[in-house]
């Protein structure tokens, strides 16, 4: 089974280019999919430290998930016409930056407002990742191919949630924001190389 999985993941990896996009996607998916769901943990907590209902906090997601959702399109078609790459990469340093400023807000309404940078780079991220991926794999290798930043986003899921309890329990609600940092930094730098990619 392990084999046959490996024989399938293999060819997705043979080339350089492949291998950077590949590598580009999936850290870009984990830190969009981290900044989603398992914030929602944080909710309770950022209730009671703002002195605030679990509704005002609750805007914490839904500005997110509302920018996120609106602009998705307009994302690709900056895509279309600026470079696929380009857009994506300007997404990771967007949501990388907006997680900064949420860990060192004052004021509920200031998370609210940088939550919803956050969504614009995510956007600019899940706009772009399909042309990214249709342009270095071949049709009959997509499904695959599409297969690995996903198993990444849901990983990014599993971790949130465990990691994130630990830090409400233990730490600070700012330290759920600081960890997008280090996974941001990552994903840049993966993504520096795809900006040699030529764009289809």
């Amino acid at each position: 089974m392990s084999l046959a999985m490996f024989g399938a993941i293999r060819p997705l990896l043979a080339t350089r280019e492949r291998r950077e996009a590949m590598l580009g996607l999936t850290a870009a998916y984990m830190l969009v999919q981290l900044s989603s769901l398992p914030v929602a943990l944080s909710l309770p907590t950022l209730s009671k430290y703002f002195d605030t209902s679990i509704d005002d906090a609750a805007w914490v997601v839904i500005v997110y998930l509302l920018v996120l959702g609106s602009l998705v399109l307009l994302a690709a078609r900056l895509g279309d016409r600026l470079g696929h790459t380009r857009v994506f990469f300007i997404g990771i340093v967007t949501t990388t930056i907006g997680s900064i400023l949420i860990a060192f807000s004052q004021e509920l309404w200031q998370i609210v407002m940088w939550r919803g940078v956050t969504g614009i780079g995510s956007a600019l991220i899940m706009g772009n990742s399909a042309a990214i991926l249709a342009a270095n794999f071949a049709p009959d290798e997509r499904g695959r191919a599409f297969a690995i930043p996903i198993i990444g986003a849901r990983f990014g899921t599993l971790t949130g949630l465990v990691v994130f309890s630990l830090f409400l329990n233990y730490l600070s609600w700012r330290f759920i924001f600081i960890s997008f940092v280090p996974l941001g930094v990552l994903a840049i730098f993966a993504a520096v190389p795809m900006l040699r990619h030529k764009e289809q």
